[in-house]
């Protein structure tokens, strides 16, 4: 047995392997919390273990200088598998933020797949050298390109999460996309292995355990932060830093519901939550307190700018055809949190017997 090439190979995928198995025992004891998230999950994790088999095999094909079509499949799936892999990734991203399967983004993995067919009857794709290494040719930088146009849709995601307030995730995934890019350079350019591998095991475990941190923060539904994080943001902000508080209530929900379905009252309440998420000014943090009641936090913004917010809000929510009912009150004085809280709330209930007496 050769010893040297066996330490390498452990070298190589004992990190990963380890994240797979921490992200699979893991999955195993949170699957009621949700199990769409974890199935999405464990098939880009089965892929990322077979990548690690590919990996492996590919070492031992050029340790022994093997240019046969089995040294070239197992190429083509390494790549192929590494694209899916960035696909699934992607879409996972673009469902969070779009709250609907986006299976386009495996096109362009698609698309790689059938350029490396290629390989199987031409050079154009790559070749090996005396060593049994691979030399791209014509096409053979066709995963890096697509590997880039993942990038670009991220990039966009990334854009997008930053104007709806997702600071940490947009974050997030901008991290392990610069790590992504930087690995495959390295690889690339250093004649490196093992690093893209790893780089991919990280950002599945950081991108599961932030959704699943993140699920126990916002409603699941309207992806409005929750009511527990109201409280907890109304404790660590203070009086000090929060100068208003809205009391937002939805208009029709109950009457939807009864007549319509719930599916189409869920539909009103995510359209509803867009738009208000939509109108809000940085430094606004919007909240699902109950079945059909909003509260936003506004931070630092004076009763003027709380006041074009409110009127920015209904105007946006009435050209989309919603109603909804608002009221706000200023958090200044000796006033206490439940006092203001509930100054917003009797404004609130205000405008909503107006628009009940309008209709």
């Amino acid at each position: 047995m050769n010893y040297e090439l066996l330490k390498i190979l452990i070298q190589l995928n004992f990190l990963p392997i380890c994240i797979s198995i921490f992200l699979i025992y893991f999955f195993n004891i949170n699957k009621s919390y949700d199990s769409k998230s974890v199935q999405r999950f464990q098939v880009i994790v089965v892929q990322l273990l077979v990548l690690l088999c590919i990996d492996s095999l590919d070492y031992i094909c050029i340790e022994y200088n093997d240019t046969t079509i089995w040294h070239t499949l197992v190429v083509v799936i390494g790549y192929d598998l590494r694209l899916f892999i960035m696909a699934g990734v992607t879409d996972i991203a673009i469902e969070r933020l779009e709250y609907s399967k986006s299976n386009y983004v495996y096109i362009l993995a698609g698309l790689n797949a059938l350029i490396l067919l290629l390989t199987f009857f031409t050079d154009l794709v790559f070749e090996f050298n005396a060593n049994g290494e691979v030399e791209n040719n014509l096409l053979g930088y066709t995963p890096h390109i697509i590997e880039l146009g993942y990038s670009i849709i991220l990039i966009v995601l990334v854009i997008k999460l930053f104007y709806i307030r997702h600071k940490n995730e947009a974050e997030l995934i901008l991290f392990c996309l610069i790590l992504t890019l930087l690995a495959t350079y390295l690889e690339h350019c250093y004649d490196l292995r093992g690093l893209l591998t790893s780089v991919i095991a990280f950002t599945i475990i950081f991108y599961y355990l932030y959704i699943h941190i993140e699920h126990f923060k916002f409603d699941n539904l309207t992806r409005a932060l929750n009511r527990d994080s109201f409280y907890a943001d109304v404790k660590s902000l203070g009086k000090e830093k929060i100068t208003a508080i809205m009391s937002i209530d939805l208009d029709g929900l109950k009457e939807t519901n009864d007549t319509r379905g719930h599916q189409a009252g869920d539909e009103l309440l995510l359209n509803t939550t867009r738009v208000i998420q939509k109108s809000l000014y940085t430094g606004c943090y919007l909240y699902r307190v109950g079945g059909d009641e909003f509260t936003i936090l506004c931070v630092n913004y004076g009763e003027v700018e709380v006041k074009n917010l409110a009127t920015k809000i209904l105007n946006n929510i009435e050209k989309a055809g919603l109603s909804v009912s608002l009221g706000y009150a200023m958090w200044f004085g000796n006033k206490d949190f439940e006092e203001v809280y509930h100054e917003a709330d009797i404004k609130m209930y205000e405008m909503k017997e107006i628009n009940h007496a309008n209709r």
